[in-house]
């Protein structure tokens, strides 16, 4: 991960001013203030990871710095977060200075924010319901119109640019243009997240979005508070985590009944307080994090912070609504790591149906599967070959199982 998806997770609404080292980036200074005297260089050639610097107090360094010191990462975490090898010196040293990063207390948008937030919640979910042609993008994501309903899903039809007072933010001015800076709302469907009542943060799925575009696919709406969301909170239930918006929506539709649904927003995003009360509080944890690099580094965090806490990737695709959208069953795959004791009194009295003991007689398409999950597993998971084929074998048996119990396929 480099500096500019850090920067964008940070919350700093940062944009693209020169191509010097590699593509500049101006915005507002997280540590001072200084309008536009903040500059991040996302490629520079000097420097793993990209490099920052504030015109206005000074502040600067690369990647690692700014984990360490905006979001509080011992250097060995901010290595890991980037995806580079700590020199041996500190990697020695981790033991003995690494601290647990301590969970944040959750910052929400200001009330005046919040109150625009709801206004341009609300017409673009009437412009939604109201439109077939815009419904069908979202019924073709996996969203059921119940979903749709109830968590206010819309469509914003134009891209548009607005100013920052009218969402009670301050003013900030474009040094490169002169020009006060505005708040981007680009064309596509809208994805509120709350924290009850309170708009916690808008993404905006683009739909002008193509491969190498200079911004994201979701643009999250300067001035949210991107901090992970619980769909649901039964102390009963276990609680999956996944990283997207729409991942998560997909779970709580088919299956949450079954788990709690934990939506992160990014894959290195981390728990709040009091999201952190609330996992040490669940009976065991599923980590659903994409399937790529990112995720399987993120894994290594969340293993060594929580108890009880299982990697469940899906049985092919890169994430829950991909895997969906590809004939795969939520459901079934979301029973099949659920404990005995866990699942609904329908599914505990049933015979399992069980793959024979000796892997080499199971049918070849499940030796396939087999093979391929453990694989992953161990070169972008970073397991030993030994605990990869363990995981994979328990996987497929589970999923084999249910399979056969419910009549369902994967």
């Amino acid at each position: 991960m480099g500096l500019l998806n850090i920067t964008a997770v940070y919350g700093l609404d940062i944009k693209k001013v020169a191509s010097t080292n590699g593509d500049e980036y101006a915005g507002t200074c997280p540590k001072c203030g200084g309008n536009d005297r903040f500059r991040v260089w996302p490629n520079h050639p000097d420097c793993n990871g990209g490099r920052y610097w504030c015109r206005r107090c000074g502040i600067h360094g690369d990647a690692i710095q700014f984990l360490r010191e905006f979001q509080k990462l011992s250097y060995y975490e901010a290595c890991q977060e980037i995806g580079i090898e700590p020199t041996r010196k500190n990697h020695l040293l981790k033991s003995k200075n690494r601290q647990s990063r301590q969970p944040r207390e959750i910052e929400l948008p200001s009330l005046s924010w919040q109150q625009k937030a709801v206004k341009f919640i609300d017409n673009c979910h009437n412009t939604l319901i109201c439109n077939p042609k815009y419904l069908a993008i979202a019924y073709d994501r996996g969203l059921t119109k119940e979903t749709i309903m109830n968590h206010h899903i819309g469509f914003n039809l134009k891209e548009r640019f607005e100013k920052r007072d009218s969402w009670g933010l301050n003013t900030e001015i474009n040094l490169k243009t002169g020009k006060e800076k505005k708040v981007w709302l680009p064309k596509g469907l809208v994805i509120p997240m709350f924290d009850g009542e309170i708009v916690k943060y808008i993404k905006i799925r683009r739909t002008n979005y193509k491969e190498g575009d200079d911004f994201a696919k979701y643009a999250a709406v300067t001035g949210s508070s991107v901090f992970p969301t619980p769909l649901s909170n039964n102390l009963q239930n276990p609680t999956i985590i996944v990283e997207g918006e729409f991942d998560g929506l997909i779970l709580m539709q088919e299956a949450g009944d079954l788990v709690n649904v934990l939506i992160l927003g990014s894959v290195s995003v981390k728990p709040d307080k009091r999201t952190n009360v609330f996992l040490k509080s669940s009976p065991f944890i599923l980590i659903s994090l994409d399937f790529d690099e990112s995720g399987a580094r993120e894994w290594i965090w969340w293993k060594k912070n929580y108890e009880r806490v299982e990697r469940f990737p899906t049985p092919f695709g890169k994430d829950p609504g991909e895997y969906m959208n590809k004939g795969g069953n939520i459901r079934l795959w979301i029973l099949s790591a659920i404990p005995r004791n866990f699942l609904p009194a329908e599914y505990t009295n049933v015979i399992e149906n069980k793959l024979p003991l000796e892997i080499i007689f199971w049918p070849s398409e499940w030796q396939e599967r087999y093979e391929e999950r453990a694989s992953i597993m161990e070169y972008d998971g970073g397991l030993s070959r030994c605990d990869a084929e363990k995981q994979s074998e328990e996987i497929q048996r589970k999923s084999f199982m249910l399979q056969n119990i419910l009549n369902l396929s994967i």
